[in-house]
């Protein structure tokens, strides 16, 4: 970013890439390893209305995989 600008926007353009950084960091990032953590369930608990509940048992290796494959 040093580079890229003139010297008089500097602090503009780290401001521009840290909001930038901040939004693609920490919007995704929880969801994908909600997504992961969710994927790894191998019994779910299903209530009388078909709707999915919490998770009762986890695949604990693919668990694993998973969160280091995001991380």
């Amino acid at each position: 970013v040093y580079r890229c600008v003139p010297d008089k926007q500097r602090s503009f353009a780290l401001g521009v890439q840290s909001v930038f950084l901040r939004l693609l960091g920490t919007i995704p990032g929880p969801i994908l390893f909600g997504v992961a953590i969710d994927n790894s369930c191998t019994l779910w608990d299903i209530n009388e209305c078909k709707t999915k509940g919490a998770c009762w048992v986890y695949d604990n290796e693919r668990m694993a995989y998973l969160l280091m494959g995001i991380s």
